[in-house]
């Protein structure tokens, strides 16, 4: 994947049919600071509605078309083996897809925003100690996500390290294992219950 810093591949993995407007005007501000990166839109089966309206919005920032790839049905996992970095969606990312692609070994980073949709990525990095990827891009007009994104891509060491520290991350917080989620779910619904009973009783 990693392509080295004069040349690095980003990738964004939401459903083509929901990437906004903003997040399209925002990646592409990224591409303009990194006038040497291509970007993959990891985007399921788009129609070729969104697919147009996608590359519409690259080009209305002034990215051309080459440097945008939307894999239509292509499995997942091959795309990551193209990234060097994962980014955000400003409409939210998924939980699932963030805790699989730490998991796998993928630098993702997130956007931290102001409703559940939005800070589902966010939450996974949080919970396995990386926070340190969790960006607000909302008070800037994402420049401070934009500076996160190019000071990742400037140093592949770091991007490297993280392909190991993130899995490593993933199963010490124990929060891809079935088991783990279980016991965490059966003592939650244990004190809620306590709880209950407890105000009942007073």
């Amino acid at each position: 994947a990693a392509a080295g810093a004069a040349h690095p591949v980003l990738a964004a993995l939401p459903d083509g049919a929901r990437i906004d407007a903003a997040s399209v005007a925002l990646w592409a501000r990224l591409l303009d600071r990194l006038p040497g990166a291509r970007f993959l839109v990891a985007a399921g089966r788009p129609s070729d509605l969104a697919a147009d309206r996608i590359l519409r919005g690259f080009a209305a920032a002034g990215i051309d078309n080459h440097r945008i790839t939307l894999t239509a049905g292509e499995p997942r996992q091959a795309v990551l083996a193209r990234a060097d970095l994962v980014v955000d969606s400003l409409s939210g990312g998924s939980d699932y897809d963030t805790l699989g692609l730490c998991a796998a070994g993928a630098p993702v980073l997130a956007w931290q925003g102001d409703r559940l949709s939005r800070r589902r990525s966010a939450s996974i990095l949080a919970a396995i100690g990386h926070d340190e990827l969790v960006v607000d891009p909302w008070p800037d007009n994402g420049e401070a996500a934009i500076r996160a994104a190019c000071d990742l891509c400037a140093d592949p060491e770091r991007l490297a390290r993280y392909r190991t520290m993130l899995p490593a991350a993933v199963r010490q917080a124990g929060i891809a294992d079935p088991a783990t989620l279980a016991r965490v779910l059966e003592e939650a619904l244990v004190e809620i219950w306590n709880r209950a009973v407890q105000g009942a009783g007073s």
